[in-house]
């Protein structure tokens, strides 16, 4: 039996096709399909240097690769698909010559000054109807294979880019809560200030940081950084280190303290820390001198964001005491739980209650010897 249908394919209209039954199913389950398919936002970044060589051009954030396109005749696409919680990032641009291999770092002007001149930033923000870069770049040599290039031609950039720019790209300045208040005052919608008031957040106490927060417009607080900022102002104060867990190797959760030790060193660390790294040595020893004394625990807890650079380090160290990596719901409570500034390595020795008894911030050869002293001085403790 053959039939005459009309069928409107995704792309393509067909009219009168003449098909047997089999074929008919196949093509209206297609069809189906094809509306039923999801459709992708894409963020686009397109740029056209008039005297950018031909090379690899690298999207990044926080230095690490979002991603790559090449450049032809100074001529560039990104296209990047957008999360379905999307919010403005810092972005970094990265070019390779396939010429000479020299490296380029884009930078752009700001209007911040710093002794009457001008300071320019390597960064700038992905935000939605992004700016066609046109223009020319300025290289300046930094090294034999590397440059400086500051992008010379004005553009229209979005308004996250803008704030960033004109009037909040002084990081340091931000460290006061008068300046907090200013920068929240003129812009309440900006995703910079958001993002520094985390960072300040935790220095400040619960009704004082809820205050702030509350001032930022309502799109800023209901996304996914202002629920975490939330979050975490109104549920610091519950959290207890005794009560902690962190994943190990195995992604089992395991618990940071263990309810039967009275002493444990803690080492927050990483896989890229040099001083971390060079550490271990003097953990191995402390290790060897207390692994049977029943009262002493010892646990390392890395802050790669890597799982994969973590576990290669491990294999690598061959450190035989416990090992954890923080995870994104417990980094946010670092400086409650461990008193932690951002700094690394930080050792910690810590008493069953969870106290805090002393902290050793950066690799000094001298800390070994007084924390020997103070584990064993817990030897036989009750």
């Amino acid at each position: 039996m053959e039939m005459v249908i009309r069928i409107q394919f995704c792309t393509d209209k067909i009219n009168d096709i003449m098909l047997n039954n089999s074929i008919f199913i196949l093509l209206l389950l297609f069809t189906i399909s094809c509306e039923n398919q999801v459709k992708i936002d894409i963020l686009t970044i397109k740029g056209n240097m008039e005297n950018l060589p031909d090379g690899k051009l690298y999207l990044k954030e926080f230095g690490v690769k979002m991603d790559s396109t090449n450049t032809k005749n100074g001529k560039f696409v990104f296209e990047i698909p957008k999360e379905e919680d999307f919010e403005p990032k810092y972005i970094q641009f990265t070019h390779i010559a396939f010429s000479d291999s020299i490296v380029r770092i884009f930078m752009f002007d700001t209007k911040a000054k710093y002794k009457s001149k001008t300071l320019n930033s390597d960064q700038m923000m992905l935000e939605e109807n992004f700016p066609e870069l046109i223009g020319k770049l300025e290289d300046s040599k930094i090294g034999d294979k590397l440059m400086s290039s500051k992008f010379k031609s004005k553009v229209a950039f979005g308004t996250q880019t803008k704030v960033f720019f004109e009037d909040t790209i002084r990081l340091p300045a931000f460290y006061t809560t008068k300046h907090l208040n200013e920068m929240l005052n003129k812009y309440p919608y900006s995703y910079r200030v958001l993002y520094e008031f985390e960072r300040f957040a935790p220095a400040m106490s619960d009704k004082q940081a809820l205050s702030f927060f509350l001032r930022f417009d309502s799109k800023l607080r209901n996304g996914s950084s202002g629920k975490r900022v939330e979050t975490y102002i109104k549920s610091r104060s519950t959290k207890r280190l005794t009560e902690t867990l962190l994943p190990d190797l195995n992604n089992i959760q395991r618990k940071i303290l263990l309810p039967s030790k009275r002493i444990h060193l803690v080492i927050l660390w990483a896989s890229w820390c040099g001083p971390c790294r060079r550490e271990i040595p003097d953990l191995k020893r402390i290790f060897q001198k207390f692994k049977n004394q029943e009262s002493f625990d010892m646990v390392s807890i890395s802050y790669d964001e890597k799982y994969q650079k973590w576990k290669t380090a491990l294999e690598d160290e061959k450190m035989p005491w416990r090992q954890l990596i923080i995870d994104k719901e417990i980094d946010v409570y670092s400086k409650e739980l461990f008193q932690f500034d951002g700094s690394i390595p930080t050792t910690l020795l810590i008493d069953s209650s969870g106290k805090i008894i002393k902290k050793y911030v950066r690799h000094d050869k001298e800390n070994e010897a007084e924390i020997v002293k103070l584990i064993a001085s817990y030897d036989g403790k009750t």
